[in-house]
């Protein structure tokens, strides 16, 4: 008799990483409504918002948004900022071996100085959107279903990645069992002597060991034909086609205002993830696993969930 092979066993034999039962008996789909907060101010209620305090999520969004369009809009406007003649302008000019032009652009000291700090305000909200993305995975953020959704697919443009993905590898693994050999992000993965290196290197064997364990998780629940299969789909499917028009438009405006903060928030997520919990013990109760983060201003920022 021909044995049977769970699709738990061939996920994790294709991915190269142990998976939990979870990964393919539980069709997690969207986040679970539960209970609002009662005496929620008219704001949130107006919002159709269940938590109050994530009108403060909503403004960082309205905030990336905003300088999002000034830059990509008005940058060369910002960038000459202050110029009343030619000649106050400088002008940088890359085109190699005179067959195509990288980079042509004119500016101002001060206009650079305004782009620049506009530019460091939407990646510190790209990384501040990992974090929110942390909390709509787990938690609803509206109290109707399509705003929700819609919500994600502004967050996963924010952030880089379709909010799906977080589901295999942090809801159904990290927090599961934190820090332990279940765990695909674990920490300790990474052991140079030098900690400077371990931050650096976290983050990339975080993706490379995350990634083929995504794969498998959603080819087995598109062989089940289940709701998240088609929710991840749909995020990727909206996702491709936003950058796929920004870079229609502009190239160069695509790689440094959409991707480069991109890239930076999926750096800094796993920077967190390490200083949050590599050297800490290996808790089997789940207490003593992870570091608190005590900054009132890092915490304004950053722990919106």
């Amino acid at each position: 008799k021909k044995k049977k092979v769970s699709i738990q066993s061939m996920v994790e034999k294709k991915s190269g990483n142990w998976v939990p039962k979870e990964y393919v008996t539980t069709n997690v789909n969207r986040s679970k409504l539960g209970r609002c907060k009662k005496n929620n101010g008219w704001l949130a209620t107006s919002l159709g918002l269940r938590y109050e305090e994530d009108i403060r999520c909503l403004g960082f969004i309205a905030v990336w948004c905003t300088n999002l369009a000034l830059l990509w809009f008005y940058g060369e406007e910002i960038v000459s900022y202050g110029s009343t003649h030619a000649s106050d302008l400088y002008h940088v000019r890359l085109v190699p071996f005179n067959l195509v032009t990288l980079i042509n652009f004119k500016f101002t000291l001060s206009g650079l100085f305004i782009y620049c700090f506009l530019l460091a305000i939407n990646m510190m909200l790209s990384f501040t959107s990992s974090i929110i993305t942390h909390s709509a995975v787990h938690t609803a953020t509206f109290n109707n279903e399509t705003a929700n959704d819609m919500y994600k697919l502004v967050l996963g443009t924010m952030y880089g990645i379709p909010v799906s993905v977080f589901l295999p590898t942090h809801n159904l693994s990290h927090h599961k069992y934190t820090q332990m050999r279940r765990d695909v992000s674990r920490t300790y993965k990474v052991r140079h002597d030098w900690n400077l290196l371990n931050f650096i290197h976290y983050p990339f064997m975080w993706y490379n060991a995350s990634l083929p364990t995504n794969i498998e998780y959603f080819k087995a629940q598109r062989s089940k034909n289940r709701p998240i299969w088609y929710q991840f789909r749909f995020q990727a499917i909206v996702f491709v086609i936003i950058h796929a028009i920004a870079f229609f438009y502009s190239i160069p405006k695509t790689l440094v205002l959409l991707m480069l903060p991109q890239q930076f928030a999926q750096q800094a997520i796993g920077w967190t993830t390490l200083m949050q919990h590599d050297g800490m013990e290996l808790d089997l109760l789940g207490f003593n696993h992870s570091r608190n983060f005590t900054g009132s201003v890092y915490n304004w920022l950053d722990n919106t969930d």
